[in-house]
């Protein structure tokens, strides 16, 4: 028999068995698992506390759902407060975070097991030195790469980790895709910068993101800092306030970042290999999610 005189009934009933076979098997192999609590929360210095509850969500889900009947207590030394549930699976505090601080969360939730976290909120590492290259090399179109040098002191008894960023800061525009309107609003977004091992021993021993590091390999007490930029990705609108920004941050954020780089990168597909999947790093106790924190030191650019 050949396809020409097959029956377009006959033809079009088993492709509608064939395609309900495989749905029954996309179901089967992705059954519901049971929901387990999430805690996200990153503790910024001199900024309120507060900290995000949801459950893990099944494939089928679009977002995962919002816990709304737990009770969140974060203590210190100084502090011990219940926060208050706002929307969203949001809980805010009256309080705020501060640098040099070791911040204990726990959580309750019916039904689940007690969640807890904990974490030390660095003191701030001063900027110090900063020199600006307008013309540090050309890029593969020829245009300027400049960069930022600047130094850092090193506590060689403690261990330390930063994040290097550039930013600009002022009013931006963004849409809100539930009431389908452009608003304004005021605040600082991430400009892309990049940073390169070369012979430097301190990043030559760091997975990616270089941004961001530890003082593993620092042997000395000062160690300067160096990022690039090209022209073509980064521009410097008079609109705005722009600020090189060190965060010295937790264990916690250092290992969330390099793990979720890994995390975001992995499903590229290359020539002669195939996507992969990796879990992120948690440091929540009964649960998922990262609980971290982090303190700021800016530098304002002016040219």
């Amino acid at each position: 028999m050949t396809i020409k005189n097959i029956n377009p009934i006959f033809f079009g009933t088993m492709i509608l068995i064939l395609l309900s076979s495989c749905h029954a098997l996309v179901e089967d192999e992705f059954p519901d698992f049971i929901k387990t609590p999430v805690l996200n929360s990153t503790l910024q210095a001199d900024s309120t506390i507060k900290v995000q509850l949801s459950y893990t969500a099944n494939l089928k889900d679009s977002v995962p759902y919002p816990i709304e009947n737990g009770i969140v207590v974060i203590a210190s030394t100084t502090v011990i407060d219940t926060l208050a549930y706002t929307k969203d699976g949001w809980y805010e505090s009256s309080h705020t975070a501060k640098a040099g601080t070791a911040y204990t969360c726990e959580v309750t939730i019916p039904g689940c097991e007690k969640l807890s976290a904990e974490i030390y909120v660095p003191q701030p590492t001063p900027i110090e030195n900063v020199i600006f290259t307008e013309v540090a090399g050309k890029d593969e179109y020829g245009e300027n790469i400049s960069s930022f040098r600047f130094s850092i002191r090193n506590d060689t008894m403690n261990d330390q980790y930063w994040d290097v960023r550039m930013i600009e800061e002022g009013i931006h525009r963004r849409y809100n895709q539930e009431a389908k309107v452009w608003y304004d609003y005021f605040g600082s977004k991430q400009q892309s910068i990049y940073m390169i091992a070369g012979q430097d021993s301190v990043l030559l021993n760091e997975a990616n993101p270089l941004t961001i590091f530890s003082n593993k390999k620092i042997a000395g007490p000062t160690y300067d800092v160096c990022f690039y930029f090209s022209e073509r990705n980064t521009g410097f609108s008079p609109n705005y306030t722009h600020y090189i920004e060190f965060r010295s941050v937790t264990k916690s954020y250092y290992e969330f970042k390099k793990q979720y780089y890994i995390y975001d990168t992995a499903d590229i597909e290359q020539v002669g290999s195939s996507a992969q999947n990796y879990s992120l790093y948690s440091n929540v106790k009964n649960g998922f999610g990262i609980f971290a924190g982090y303190s700021v030191s800016r530098f304002k650019i002016e040219f």
